[in-house]
């Protein structure tokens, strides 16, 4: 299988980014991005993907979830909806569960023609680290899906890292951490 060469200024261009805002706190970031795929393809690819991820707990709704991201610390997850191939949402918690409200993760998808449209929604109360932290840490693991959903180069994921967290960082107006 030949793999698609990977061209991130097209990946710039081609992706959606919204940050809501009250006033001067943001209140959550959003990542849009079309796969050229059924939505049922990009829903199952979604899903089975975010099951590997899971080191503790069962994958249904109202459950709680641990998952494993391959980082120091693990992501609890309550599974507040899951509508195949529709909507996925969940509470996010980095690291161990405080009294704070959770954080809380939407993902829909749609169909618009033969193609998938999937957004995600990630948004806190808490005053997350929006840029390089939320932004695009989900903007980096939606480009790894859509390598892997259409056979491209893994080996450019790594590298996306550091454009990203730029282009965060001044689309959010949040300064970079130390």
């Amino acid at each position: 299988m030949t793999t698609k060469k990977f061209d991130l200024q097209t990946w710039l261009a081609n992706t959606g980014r919204d940050v809501r805002r009250d006033g001067e706190r943001i209140r959550s970031v959003a990542v849009r991005r079309h796969f050229d795929a059924p939505i049922e393809r990009v829903w199952t690819a979604w899903v089975e993907g975010w099951k590997t991820k899971i080191a503790r707990g069962e994958p249904r709704p109202g459950e709680t979830v641990e998952l494993d991201l391959g980082g120091p610390t693990r992501v609890t997850c309550k599974i507040l909806a899951c509508e195949a191939p529709t909507l996925l949402a969940v509470t996010w918690v980095y690291g161990e569960p405080t009294e704070m409200k959770p954080d809380e993760v939407t993902v829909r998808m749609s169909s618009v023609g033969d193609r998938t449209l999937l957004e995600l929604e990630h948004r806190s109360e808490a005053g997350a680290t929006w840029a390089p932290g939320v932004g695009a840490g989900w903007e980096a693991g939606i480009l790894m899906f859509e390598l892997m959903l259409e056979g491209g180069d893994l080996s450019v994921w790594p590298e996306t890292h550091a454009p990203l967290d730029k282009l965060w960082v001044d689309f959010v107006g949040e300064k970079a951490a130390s």
